[in-house]
């Protein structure tokens, strides 16, 4: 029993699509994907390609059902990553603030509150390191200063006369 030469050609035509079809499903390019299906569904009037269609269709909405899992997950990290940075700007504590924003910007890299933000505590660490760098300028030691702490909006130096001394701006 051989077949007809315009099924042969037919049968060729669908299983060219259907690599097609799975072509772009490994891509990630699964509106492209259903279309083809669709066309592969309207083409293939002999029903031969039903189960693969289907099961084609299922594999799609696993994967967009896996990935709008994880972007949900990801929101939701990135919501709480961004929170984490504003408590930490309003404690005023610089270093967790930036790399809590610095988190969220590896998930939505150019979302305008997290650069903000990071760019927020960026600063705020570069006005600390003057602060520290003026330091040398107070002279309210006796003999040289040996150590210096930021806490807050507070320099805290300690020097060789066995001081602490506490400097607010």
């Amino acid at each position: 029993t051989r077949k007809p030469k315009t099924a042969v050609v037919e049968d060729q035509g669908l299983d060219a699509l259907q690599a097609e079809i799975d072509t772009l499903i490994t891509a990630g390019k699964y509106d492209e994907a259903i279309r083809k299906l669709e066309e592969l569904k309207r083409r293939d009037t002999k029903g031969s390609k039903a189960a693969e269609i289907e099961k084609a269709l299922t594999k799609i909405n696993t994967t967009l059902a896996a990935i709008g899992a994880e972007k949900k997950r990801l929101d939701v990290e990135f919501r709480e990553k961004c929170e984490e940075g504003k408590r930490h700007l309003a404690e005023e504590k610089w270093k967790p603030a930036k790399a809590a924003f610095a988190a969220a910007l590896k998930i939505r890299p150019n979302d305008r509150e997290a650069l903000e933000g990071h760019e927020q505590a960026r600063l705020a660490i570069h006005r600390n390191v003057e602060k520290m760098e003026r330091l040398g300028e107070l002279r309210d030691h006796a003999g040289r200063g040996a150590a210096v702490a930021i806490a807050g909006r507070t320099v805290i130096s300690g020097g060789e006369d066995n001081q602490l001394r506490f400097w607010q701006d």
